[in-house]
């Protein structure tokens, strides 16, 4: 849990660079940070690695729409996620949008909150 740490978009890059050989981690809470669309691209380029990943919870941050874009490719290929928390976010059209076409590709999704 590394919620309510103040992470921003440059210590997420940080983070992300690991996740690569975090193949085991179920459970990522980055929740009540200041990530926004660098955070959410940084994330984008490794968190699809994360097989395992089943819980994945950004809520209260600053991702925006393109924060949303640029990470919902990425979470079409998190297959046994089982719940994805991005509410309290500014996300508008442009990520329902993206969400939307991805979403049908995580089949084990039982909890979205948005």
């Amino acid at each position: 849990d590394l919620g309510y740490n103040m992470v921003s978009d440059g210590g997420l890059k940080f983070i992300s660079a690991v996740l690569p050989r975090m193949v085991s981690l179920t459970h990522l809470d980055l929740s009540y940070n200041s990530l926004g669309p660098g955070g959410a691209a940084a994330l984008a380029a490794t968190i699809g690695c994360v097989d395992a990943l089943r819980v994945l919870a950004l809520a209260d941050n600053k991702m925006s729409d393109l924060g949303a874009v640029q990470l919902a490719p990425t979470l079409a290929q998190l297959h046994r996620l089982t719940h994805l928390d991005l509410g309290y976010n500014r996300l508008g059209v442009e990520a329902a949008r993206a969400l939307a076409e991805c979403l049908p590709h995580i089949s084990a999704l039982s909890l979205l909150d948005l």
